[in-house]
């Protein structure tokens, strides 16, 4: 919907590249599209972002990690399951029937994962802050190509095939919708035998083995910042729209 100028730009966004703003009867120009630009004000990790709610005197970032962490969760409108999600007291097949993300293992049981499967694991640290609310990118420092992932291509759409597409609707009249696909990477599935480790996310270390040591996370599906998480969601969307 069309906003005031001023007002688009007070919230971080900024005009699309050759687009038109269209000109009220007040005199006053109105967005009508507009792309979101990071903002500098966004924190970098969850230390900023407490600091930042300390500042203001609220719990606005506190309240959206519990909120995508809900969402990994597999229950997210349950205050009680993500409560024992995150203390680690799900077993692996309990998150499998939630859809859980990942699951929590001590770094024995996850070794002894690794060794059974007889593949190279891929460990990460703790989901990252991004600027976009709906990508929580995982910061990884050691995912190397042929050891951890060794695909990564996905198919885009060509512009020239959508400027064919605009063009055929504009000349017959026809109206084009648009789908924005909720956690798309998260619909994705990990290949047989491909396993990825990563630190618990960062702020809300609360799963600890016999020991008192961190557990530490197993996915259970491609996260955001994995090199081959695109892929491997393109390649399950494509058998759905395959499928018979």
């Amino acid at each position: 919907h069309g906003c005031s100028l001023s007002a688009a730009l007070d919230q971080g966004l900024w005009p699309l590249e050759g687009m038109i703003l269209r000109r009220e009867t007040g005199g006053k120009p109105r967005l009508l599209a507009a792309g979101v630009v990071p903002s500098a004000r966004d924190p970098k990790g969850h230390k900023q972002a407490m600091a930042q709610d300390a500042q203001r005197g609220d719990s606005g970032w506190l309240t959206s990690e519990y909120k995508e962490l809900g969402n990994h969760s597999g229950k997210p409108n349950d205050p009680d399951h993500l409560a024992e999600f995150l203390r680690g007291n799900l077993t692996r097949q309990q998150c499998i029937d939630c859809e859980a993300t990942w699951y929590y293992a001590s770094i024995p049981e996850a070794r002894a994962l690794a060794a059974s499967t007889g593949s190279p694991s891929c460990t990460s640290t703790a989901p990252k802050r991004s600027t976009r609310p709906s990508a929580q990118v995982c910061k990884r420092p050691g995912q190397t190509f042929g050891v951890d992932y060794n695909q990564t291509f996905q198919s885009v759409l060509r512009m020239d095939t959508l400027r064919v597409l605009l063009n055929l609707a504009a000349r017959r009249g026809l109206r084009m919708r648009r789908r924005d696909l909720v956690a798309a990477f998260l619909q994705g599935c990990l290949e047989h035998g491909e396993i990825a480790f990563m630190y618990q996310p960062a702020g809300h270390v609360h799963a600890f083995d016999e020991h008192g040591k961190p557990k530490i996370c197993v996915l259970l599906k491609p996260l955001y910042g994995m090199k081959q998480a695109g892929r491997r969601f393109q390649r399950n969307f494509y058998y759905w729209l395959t499928r018979p």
